[in-house]
């Protein structure tokens, strides 16, 4: 009900709704209305109340909010359902639970806190409460098994895109889906695929964004490499409309085709330059040449062999 309540709200941000017609259409009473929204006005929400008008939203607080990113979405017809949890192992492992209830394609999962947060590679991914984006999307890719892994870099740009758009802050983006600014890590994806080889099967795109964490919000041993998008703008960042502006960019690209190798290739900073790879216990030099088609990173090694290395099997480093 305090979603719905939100949504109307929203719907009329520059006017009002009456108490009468929250009634109508929710099927509850004048009594349970005002409860409602002296709940909301308890978490935060500045509901201005006038006699002869009804109620009017003046802010929302900090907080992921399904009706608020719901309202915010301009593909709504695909998002057909969004999820908003207080806490969460994981997001990953929440939509995967939800594979197996045969969840639909365009669901979306958004936590404020996890406890099992996971990165590249079986990285812990730190996801304090209230500071981030935690979210993962459920697809279901009209594509060979072999090629999801582009869908990853679908997500680096769409995120990159978003933070630009609502921000006003450009990032790079470090092979294969890792966003930097200024050095630090802004964001990570990870990217998991549900299902058989020659069978039907969901891709879970994860993705954590550090969107208005200070400083001393992060691990003391990663504080001198990651960085939040409040930190480098020093503006707040008001994530229902940072998610859902995610969600539209992912979109785009997704179902609209208008991602391109090439956009990518822009921003990333991987390119042009010499890396270590690491590959289980080995390591070996090389220089990054270009991106493949299918996202994975040409490079050129130091006894002068070309090859191909997938973002599943390696990660990579700038050489110093």
């Amino acid at each position: 009900m305090k979603d719905y309540i939100i949504k109307r709200l929203l719907d009329n941000v520059d006017g009002y709704v009456s108490g009468e017609e929250l009634c109508e259409h929710s099927g509850v009473t004048r009594s349970a209305v005002w409860k409602y929204i002296s709940s909301l006005r308890d978490e935060g929400f500045e509901i201005e109340a006038v006699a002869g008008k009804g109620y009017t939203l003046k802010n929302i607080p900090d907080v992921l909010c399904q009706a608020a990113i719901e309202h915010y979405t301009q593909n709504s017809d695909f998002w057909k359902k969004i999820i908003v949890l207080n806490m969460v192992d994981s997001t990953n492992l929440y939509l995967r639970s939800l594979c197996n209830l045969r969840a639909s394609e365009g669901t979306a999962v958004f936590a404020a806190c996890q406890t099992d947060g996971r990165g590249r590679r079986g990285r812990v991914w730190h996801s304090p409460d209230s500071d981030g984006i935690y979210m993962s999307m459920l697809l279901t890719p009209d594509m060979p098994y072999g090629e999801v892994p582009i869908m990853s870099l679908y997500a680096a740009v769409a995120v990159r895109n978003a933070i630009n758009d609502v921000c006003g802050l450009p990032c790079d983006i470090k092979w294969p889906n890792d966003l930097q600014s200024n050095g630090k890590k802004l964001c990570g994806i990870l990217c998991e695929v549900i299902g058989e080889v020659n069978n039907d099967f969901y891709c879970i795109v994860g993705i954590g964004i550090n969107a208005n964490h200070k400083k001393r919000s992060f691990e003391k041993d990663i504080r001198d490499i990651a960085t939040s998008v409040m930190l480098e703008t020093g503006q707040k960042v008001d994530r229902c409309r940072l998610a859902a502006s995610v969600l539209d960019n992912f979109y785009k690209l997704y179902k609209g085709g208008s991602f391109s190798i090439d956009e990518y290739k822009k921003h990333c900073i991987t390119l042009n330059k010499d890396i270590t790879v690491i590959r289980g216990g080995t390591e070996f030099n090389a220089y990054a040449l270009d991106i493949t088609p299918d996202g994975g990173l040409l490079v050129k090694t130091d006894d002068g062999n070309i090859t191909e290395v997938k973002s599943g099997e390696v990660s990579v480093r700038n050489r110093i």
